[in-house]
C-alpha cells in the first residue's frame, strides 16, 4: 500500500506542468481565440511546458462552442470546463485551480485587459526566482474604477497591514498556496488578503491596462459596498476563526466586569443610602450571564475547530491520490474524435 502511494506521487508530480493559467469566462467569445494564442506565445517565449485552463461560467454566448473548437486545436494545451449555470468569478476560479496541476499558477482574466503574451512573462519570472506570490498593478489604468479601489486597499491595509497597489488584478503564485485560499462567496477579492496572512512573500510587477474590445464589464455598484463587507468577515475569520476564544473571551470577560461594575455600585448605593434601582440590577445580572454564555460560547468554539482541523487533515490524506472530481457540478470539454 505504502509502495502504491510513493507511485501515485511519482506520476502525479511527471503529469504536472511548469506553468498553469487560468481563466474564468463569461459571455467571452470574442476575446478567447486570441487569448489563448497569446498565452502559447507566452509559453514559447518562456520555453515552459505550460497548460491553460478556461471555466465557462455560463455563458450565454458563444463562449461553449469556441471553447470546443480551441480545444478540438490545442487538446495538448487547453483544458477547458463549463458551470451548468452562472455561478460568479470566485466559483469559477475554484474551479480552475481544481482542474489546474502546474507548479506555478497565473490568474489572467478572458477579457484581455491583460495581454497574457506581455504579462505571463513578467509574473513567471518573480516566481521563479523565489517570489511566493506575485501581483501585477494596472499602468494608465482607465476603467472608471480607480477611487473605489483606492478606497478598498485604504481599508485593506488598516486592517491587514498589507500595502499594495492594487489588491484585485492579475495574480501568480505557487501551487503551496492552494490551501491558504478560502473561496467563497466573492472572496476572490481577497486571495492576497489570505497569503499575506499566512506568510506567503508577496511581490508586485507593474503591467499594462487596456481596454476591451469585446464583451463588458461584469462588475455593477453594488461592488464596493458588498467588498467592504466582505472585507470585514475575512478580518473576522483570519483574526479569530483559528483562535474564537480571543473574541468570545474578551466579550465575554468585558461583559461580566461591566455587569460586577453595576452590581459594586448598586452595593455601595444600597449600603450608604439604602436606595435600590432595580432596573440597573437586573440589566448588570443580564450582562453577567451574556459573559458567563459569552466564554462557554468560546469553549465550544475552540472544540468545533479542533474537529475542523481534524476533518481537513483526514480529508487530505484520504484524497491525496485520487482523480479530479467535480466540484461545483461542472462538465469537462473533450477533444471531437
Amino acid at each position: 500500500m505504502e509502495n502504491e502511494t510513493i507511485m501515485n506521487e511519482i506520476t502525479n508530480q511527471s503529469q504536472r506542468k511548469q506553468l498553469s493559467i487560468v481563466g474564468p469566462a463569461m459571455d467571452e467569445a470574442g476575446n478567447l481565440k486570441e487569448y489563448v494564442e497569446r498565452c502559447i506565445q507566452a509559453f514559447e517565449s518562456l520555453n515552459v511546458d505550460g497548460e491553460i485552463v478556461i471555466v465557462d461560467d455560463g455563458s450565454s454566448d458563444d463562449t461553449a462552442s469556441i471553447l470546443q473548437s480551441l480545444v478540438n486545436t490545442y487538446p495538448n494545451i487547453l483544458t477547458a470546463v463549463k458551470h451548468r449555470k452562472n455561478l460568479g468569478l470566485t466559483p469559477a476560479l475554484q474551479t480552475a485551480f481544481h482542474q489546474s496541476s502546474g507548479e506555478k499558477i497565473i490568474w489572467i482574466p478572458t477579457d484581455l485587459e491583460s495581454h497574457p503574451d506581455e504579462d505571463i512573462p513578467l509574473l513567471y519570472d518573480k516566481l521563479i526566482n523565489g517570489s511566493d506570490v506575485v501581483a501585477g498593478y494596472r499602468k494608465d489604468r482607465g476603467d472608471g474604477k480607480s477611487f473605489a479601489s483606492r478606497i478598498y486597499n485604504v481599508f485593506t491595509r488598516w486592517l491587514f497591514g498589507i500595502r499594495l497597489k492594487d489588491m484585485n488584478w492579475i495574480k501568480g503564485f505557487s501551487r503551496e498556496c492552494l490551501p491558504s485560499l478560502f473561496l467563497r462567496s466573492d472572496w476572490h477579492r481577497f486571495m492576497l488578503v489570505m497569503l499575506h496572512s499566512d506568510g506567503f512573500v508577496i511581490k508586485e510587477v507593474e503591467t499594462q491596462w487596456y481596454e476591451r474590445e469585446y464583451g463588458q464589464s461584469k462588475f455593477g455598484l453594488l461592488r464596493f459596498p458588498r467588498s467592504v463587507l466582505d472585507l470585514l468577515s475575512i478580518w473576522f475569520l483570519i483574526i479569530f476563526s483559528k483562535k474564537p476564544m480571543r473574541l468570545f473571551g474578551f466579550l465575554g470577560a468585558l461583559s461580566m466586569i461591566i455587569g460586577l461594575g453595576f452590581h459594586v455600585y448598586l452595593s455601595a448605593l444600597y449600603y450608604f443610602y439604602s436606595t435600590q434601582i432595580r432596573p440597573l440590577f437586573w440589566f448588570a445580572l443580564t450582562l453577567e450571564i451574556f459573559g458567563i454564555q459569552f466564554i462557554l460560547f468560546g469553549f465550544i468554539s475552540e472544540l468545533l475547530e479542533r474537529t475542523r482541523e481534524n476533518v481537513l487533515n483526514i480529508d487530505r490524506i484520504i484524497n491525496k491520490d485520487k482523480l479530479k472530481q467535480p466540484i461545483n457540478n461542472e462538465v469537462k470539454i473533450t477533444k471531437n474524435n
